[in-house]
């Protein structure tokens, strides 16, 4: 075993060089701590820290590093005070001297109550950036928004696992900068030309602007992302001259969050059984949504992408009960039924179609709402149907899943309906 010859060369280092007995101390805890990551897994708590980290989150972490199948080793060791310390304190030291013993690569996170070290190593040499370095790095700039030595060890090894850290820590900087700057003052408002056009009527053309204006903050996806906040809708016409960019902003959208959700599902840190439960219902809804992206083609509709979107909403309000960041028993967020698009900022609300009879009760957002008291149609989510376009929840109930569930709306079962396959069917 490479463990025990590496210890019996180090020993032999110790007795030839007349070193003192407090570094053959040294030589006993690093074989026991590399013979504790080998054979017990990558995580070592020493028991000084026993009442400061739980079982649970020792558990969570060792799961997330051998799913994410990185060699990142955790060492949660007080050094001791001055005199009575291993390694003279140098916890850099007792890495490279654990690393020696089990070689390989290896990204060590190294922690006490008041540090952490980050060391990575490709084989025997130190690699100056890489995950352990990075998840410190994280640590050290105030990224972290918890200071106990439980929180930070599950926060540490979150970032660690990621795929790619240093991408991860320049984006989170950037993001802490630019919360920092103060926002640039706007320009005056240029003085309106005095000229014979000033007469003309100029309604229609505000209008337009208005909704060329809240066409590119949708194209942006702006409108789906800020969950309770709730943007002036675009005008029909705009829509119409922005739904080809619209349609490529939503597909790429869906795609790229369709991973991400995955990968925080992945690291996810379920909080007792109740948390496993609502784990296992973010896995769901995360697989439905891969259900209808991946069979709706190359070219999606669009009404498919927006249900790609809505269920990884829904995934990640299972995934924050799951974590304990929401109560479990708290009302479900509920999309716009006219739009999904619109956001979670809704209301129950008694919708009587013009012209029509029956009457729905359905969450819809406060423009929405307010378009339903004025007796105006709201700004509902469009779709192609028989060689025209018309909302979505206009489409016949057992031609469109969309139509007869309203996106979650109107009934509660849409992942189950999914994974009977009426997402194919009802075409």
């Amino acid at each position: 075993m490479r463990v025990e010859r590496a210890l019996a060369v180090l020993s032999m280092v110790v007795l030839l060089s007349g070193a003192p007995v407090a570094a053959a101390a040294d030589v006993d805890e690093a074989e026991r701590i590399a013979r504790g990551l080998v054979e017990n897994g990558p995580v070592h708590i020493d028991p000084a820290y026993a009442d400061d980290v739980s079982g649970r989150t020792i558990q969570e972490i060792e799961r997330l590093i051998l799913e994410s199948g990185l060699p990142i080793r955790v060492l949660a060791i007080p050094l001791g005070v001055e005199g009575e310390e291993y390694w003279q304190g140098d916890a850099e030291r007792l890495v490279a001297d654990v690393h020696g013993l089990i070689g390989d690569d290896g990204h060590y996170l190294f922690l006490e109550k008041n540090r952490s070290v980050g060391i990575d190593y490709v084989g025997e040499l130190r690699e100056p950036f890489g995950h352990a370095y990075y998840a410190v790095r994280m640590a050290e700039e105030g990224f972290y928004t918890s200071l106990s030595l439980d929180d930070r060890l599950w926060e540490m090894v979150d970032y660690a696992v990621h795929s790619d850290p240093e991408e991860l820590y320049e984006k989170t900087r950037l993001h802490e900068q630019e919360a920092a700057s103060p926002p640039e003052p706007s320009p005056p408002e240029p003085p309106a030309p005095v000229d014979d056009t000033s007469t003309m009527p100029r309604g229609p053309w505000i209008g337009v602007g208005a909704g060329v204006v809240g066409a590119s903050l949708l194209a942006g996806g702006l409108l789906y992302r800020s969950r309770r906040r709730t943007l002036v809708p675009p005008s029909r016409a705009s829509f119409d001259n922005a739904a080809h960019t619209r349609h490529e902003v939503l597909a790429e959208r869906a795609e790229r969050e369709l991973v991400e959700v995955g990968e925080r599902i992945t690291r996810a840190r379920a909080r007792g059984e109740v948390g496993l439960t609502f784990l296992e219902r973010a896995l769901e809804r995360r697989g439905a949504a891969r259900t209808i992206l991946e069979g709706a083609g190359t070219e999606p509709a669009i009404e498919d992408l927006v249900g790609v979107l809505v269920l990884l909403d829904m995934a990640e309000d299972a995934l924050a009960r799951a974590r304990g960041v929401r109560p479990p028993d708290a009302l479900a967020p509920r999309h716009c039924y006219a739009d999904p698009l619109h956001g979670t900022d809704t209301v129950e609300t008694d919708w009587r179609g013009l012209g029509g009879n029956e009457t729905l009760r359905v969450p819809l957002c406060p423009s929405c709402v307010e378009s339903v008291r004025e007796r105006r149609r709201p700004d509902s989510l469009h779709v192609e149907h028989e060689g025209g376009r018309v909302p979505y929840h206009e489409v016949p109930a057992e031609r469109s899943l969309w139509s007869a569930t309203g996106y979650g709306a109107l009934a509660d079962d849409l992942v189950e309906r999914i994974r009977r396959g009426e997402h194919r069917t009802r075409r």
